[in-house]
């Protein structure tokens, strides 16, 4: 009996690191449609738009609705007491900023295609001209450079937790008395590696932003 309960206990922690492990593995891998960043030169007609369509009060009133979740223009106007053909209006012009997207449709009644928008989910960086090359090469890597932090720390918080079960372990060897031990599970050894090799990817990130930005302010 001793020894089921410490193999229960043994196995539940080493069910939980395969699904911790390939979540992780899942948020790495999500490819999004568009880039996370949306990079805009100050020069750039685009910036000049995004500058008229945030400055617009039912603009922003837009995007503040949009936080819980997407909604039809018709839902916007009913939620926001205003006409359909300003908020027809203020969409397309957040659309065309790229700040808002057409996420699903669905048909009326009447078999009329009716649009669902969202929020584009982006961070926008409005930059000179002469800033626009170096930002552009660190987009690409701002993403990549999040989300290994952002596992980093998850596996972190995952090895502080695993470590803090004195208790767990207290209890189950007052239960086992003098049962044998189980073998290791190689846990925390899987958890040092991958620790390593994030730590590692964000090293590599770090050094190519400072090469980058050392040869950029040497040409200036």
């Amino acid at each position: 009996m001793n020894d089921v309960f410490i193999s229960f206990l043994s196995s539940k922690r080493i069910e939980v690191l395969p699904t911790f492990l390939n979540n992780v593995i899942k948020l790495l891998k999500m490819k999004k449609k568009e880039s996370t960043f949306l990079l805009v030169s100050l020069d750039d007609e685009k910036a000049k738009k995004l500058v008229n369509v945030i400055s617009s009060d039912t603009a922003r009133k837009v995007l503040d609705t949009l936080t819980a979740g997407s909604m039809t223009e018709t839902q916007l106007a009913e939620k926001l007491v205003v006409p359909l053909s300003t908020i027809h209006y203020n969409l397309k012009q957040l659309a065309a900023g790229g700040l808002v997207e057409t996420s699903e449709f669905h048909y009326s009644s009447r078999g009329r295609e009716v649009t669902h928008y969202s929020l584009a989910r982006k961070y926008i960086i409005i930059a000179p001209k002469s800033d626009e090359k170096l930002f552009s090469k660190f987009k690409n890597l701002l993403p990549a450079l999040v989300g290994s932090v952002g596992a980093g720390f998850a596996l972190w918080a995952w090895s502080k937790l695993n470590s803090a079960q004195p208790e767990t372990m207290g209890l189950a060897k007052t239960l086992s008395q003098n049962a044998p031990l189980a073998a290791p599970s190689g846990q925390p050894e899987i958890i040092s590696q991958l620790t390593w090799f994030f730590a590692g990817i964000i090293t590599l990130a770090a050094f190519y932003i400072v090469v980058e930005l050392f040869y950029y302010f040497r040409r200036k």
